[in-house]
């Protein structure tokens, strides 16, 4: 059987504050990895519709996708396909969300690593 000292020894290891915070780290960044492919195919989806005439993307999903992480990619679906560029609220708004996606980020990892 194992002395209360010997457990408390494998409770700090198991611990691991440092790995945690990696973890923590990845699942930030496979986040907006995610959430920008998604940023960019509701984009492309909503061009597509566009050309062949059908029911389009709402503009409230396109900006609710940006906000929550996707301006990335939907900016670079907007210059890839020539979509919504001369739209005011989207060739500003979007770059706008992405400052704040930035910003977001940083803070997120800022208090990750300095917690």
């Amino acid at each position: 059987m194992l002395s209360e000292e010997m457990w408390a020894k494998i409770r700090d290891f198991m611990e691991f504050p440092h790995i945690r915070a990696t973890q923590t780290f990845f699942i930030y960044v496979f986040y907006f990895i995610i959430i920008n492919i998604v940023g960019y195919c509701v984009m492309k989806v909503d061009k597509e519709r566009a050309r062949a005439g059908k029911v389009r993307v709402p503009e409230n999903i396109l900006f609710s996708v940006s906000i929550l992480g996707g301006s990335l990619g939907t900016i670079i679906a907007m210059k890839k396909s020539r979509h919504k560029k001369k739209k005011r609220s989207f060739s500003i708004g979007i770059p706008v969300m992405l400052v704040a996606n930035v910003v977001m980020l940083a803070f997120l990892i800022y208090m990750l690593y300095m917690s």
